[in-house]
């Protein structure tokens, strides 16, 4: 009889040895796992998209005729030529106030978001247009840049 015990007393404490080391093996891939959806928040095609999307959005801003809003990539070269809209304001006045406006309902910032900071830079023909950045700068970035016609290149990047 006690050669029966002791054998089920090893057999049990196997048992709980493999189940030890297959909750510790599982812990381990599920931290991994986390670890790595965490440091990488923010994809590249976001911002790409983003940059598409916010180029082709209309502004509140006529040139020549009311009905003729132009969007962000229009309005980006009517400020390089210092053009007004209709209603009195400048071109680069709307254009910073509507691409102020786009990031910060895109991209919420601060230390509880996955978002840190930002940073936008337009150029036309080598020479910056706009450029302006919020939040912290981290390594874990983000970016893309997009080439228009008219020599315009857009520069976005997302910190996380």
């Amino acid at each position: 009889m006690k050669k029966i015990k002791n054998k089920a007393q090893s057999e049990m404490v196997g048992f709980a040895l493999i189940i030890v080391v297959v909750s510790v093996i599982l812990l381990i891939f599920l931290s991994i796992s986390f670890k790595k959806s965490n440091d990488d928040i923010t994809k590249s095609f976001e911002v790409d998209a983003f940059i598409q999307s916010s180029l082709s959005y209309t502004t509140d801003c006529a040139i020549q005729y009311t009905p003729n809003y132009y969007n962000i990539q229009r309005l980006i070269l009517a400020c390089n030529q210092n053009q007004p809209c209709i209603d009195g304001r400048q071109a680069c006045e709307v254009l910073n106030e509507s691409l102020h406006g786009i990031i910060e309902s895109s991209w919420k910032i601060g230390e509880n978001e996955p978002t840190k900071g930002y940073y936008l830079n337009i150029t036309v023909e080598g020479q910056e247009l706009i450029g302006f950045q919020e939040g912290n700068i981290t390594r874990i970035n983000k970016g893309s840049s997009q080439i228009l016609d008219g020599g315009i290149d857009v520069i976005f990047v997302a910190y996380n």
